[in-house]
């Protein structure tokens, strides 16, 4: 590697007399953790509709975004190392087989081994890459990429840190699939090294090859990951296949409007993560699209994991439990999902295109519920971010062609309607009303209905 001399007395005292890599040199390691970063993010946003744990699903939406960011600075700062050449998204043959390596692990069978080999193994690599980089940069000639891989380092092992925590549980909740016991962290470190080497790089070199375990350490007949066609919801959730009231929540004897429209967008809100999903699953099945869709795709997933959570916390606030008190299910994408992965995005962009959140804002002002208000008034800031994303991109899939993008987004609307119209409303199946009784009885509970009426 070419290294540069420190001029004598050039720097602070406290900055050591040092060799430094060269711009070809800083170039070259910065791709390699742009392709690392760029596959990171987007099998893990392929990965979200099959996540069972909910609250890894959650904190994976923010990774994602976070991961983005990352990547597309990391992007942008080798090409302006490298300019006039713009071969960043170019892959040598040796960044092919990391990639390959990479994709590998959504071979994982559950949520443990996917936090293992993401977050324990690539991530923690990644980690490692950030700071051999700036051990080896001049801290002021290379200073545009110090400064901010500084934060990188303190972005990346806060995300490793805070999935630590959620494996402890996961290896305790089902210790039979613990990938430690399975082999499965010694696999993607094994595997990891070697395409490494292969490239003669020295990425993940300071990874810890765990000991020789009970099973094998190869891990062999993993199927190919495809997106689920039914989003995965946690085992704890009382089962349903739908979130939707196939009629008003609260009874005639007990109506409060204001009640009832609460309630309503909160359970909403909160199972927007279909939203979520349906854009990591199209994240992951476009695989060459331009960098920019997944810039905007990762802000997008975000976003609707947000507003996950911003409902969720509503209703915590009222004193429901999510997926126990109301339902969490993903009956947008699964009506869809059979469609093709246009036909689920043009439902998403057919929902934000229609959409009547800032007249439902409008109506709690009204009400003085400014909880509410403020909750739709910042969604609909996102929405109308997410409408030009929908409309961008699947032009660009449909080659421009305007009308092809509206009788795609109706036909969505279509079979969505479809769905709904025979899978709840004409269904003898009433899944909804158990959480319709516990709504009703919290409600009461809490002093939150009118007095008077029956809760028969």
């Amino acid at each position: 590697m070419a290294l540069l001399n420190r001029p004598s007395g050039a720097y602070p005292d406290d900055v050591p007399d040092t060799l430094f890599q060269s711009v070809d040199e800083a170039a070259g390691r910065l791709k390699l953790l742009f392709v690392v970063e760029k596959e990171l993010l987007r099998l893990s946003a392929g990965y979200l509709p099959a996540v069972e744990d909910w609250e890894l699903k959650k904190r994976l939406t923010v990774h994602v975004w976070q991961d983005a960011r990352r990547a597309d600075f990391i992007r942008k700062r080798t090409l302006e190392l490298r300019f006039p050449r713009k071969d960043v998204d170019a892959r040598t043959a040796s960044q092919r087989a990391v990639m390959k390596a990479a994709q590998e692990l959504l071979g994982c069978r559950g949520d443990a081994e996917f936090a293992t080999g993401v977050y324990l193994v690539w991530k923690r690599a990644c980690l490692q890459g950030y700071e051999t980089y700036l051990s080896l940069t001049d801290p002021l000639l290379d200073e545009p990429t110090a400064e901010p891989l500084t934060r990188f380092v303190s972005d990346l092992s806060g995300q490793i840190a805070e999935i630590e925590g959620l494996l402890h549980r996961l290896y305790r909740d089902k210790p039979d699939m613990n990938p430690l016991a399975a082999g499965w962290e010694r696999h993607c470190v094994a595997a990891l090294l070697e395409v490494s080497a292969q490239a003669s790089e020295d990425f993940g070199s300071r990874l810890t090859r765990p000991g020789q375990g009970a099973q094998e350490d190869t891990v062999e007949n993993r199927k190919p990951y495809s997106p689920p066609a039914v989003p995965v919801r946690d085992s704890r959730f009382t089962p349903t296949f739908h979130h939707n009231a196939d009629r008003r929540i609260l009874p005639d004897d007990r109506f409060d409007e204001a009640l009832e429209k609460k309630l309503i967008q909160g359970i909403s809100h909160a199972n927007e993560m279909w939203a979520a999903e349906a854009v990591g699953a199209v994240m992951w099945a476009w695989e060459d699209m331009p960098w920019d869709f997944y810039t905007d795709a990762a802000r997008w997933l975000y976003d609707e994991g947000r507003h996950c959570r911003m409902g969720e916390q509503m209703m915590s606030r009222l004193g429901f439990e999510t997926g126990i008190d109301y339902p969490m299910a993903g009956e947008s994408y699964a009506a869809l999902f059979p469609h093709g992965y246009e036909q689920l995005l043009g439902l998403l962009h057919y929902f934000e295109s229609t959409n009547t959140k800032q007249a439902s804002k409008e109506w709690f002002e009204t009400a003085g519920d400014e909880d509410s208000a403020s909750n739709l008034d910042y969604d609909w800031a996102d929405e109308a971010l997410h409408l030009t994303y929908g409309y961008k991109w699947l032009l660009h899939r449909l080659g421009g062609d305007s009308e092809r993008l509206e009788a795609l987004r109706d036909e969505s609307a279509r079979i969505w309607s479809e769905w709904f119209n025979e899978r709840v409303l004409a269904s003898p199946d009433k899944p909804y009303e158990v959480f319709r009784d516990r709504i009703l009885r919290l409600a009461e509970a809490k002093g939150l209905l009118p007095a008077g009426g029956s809760m028969a």
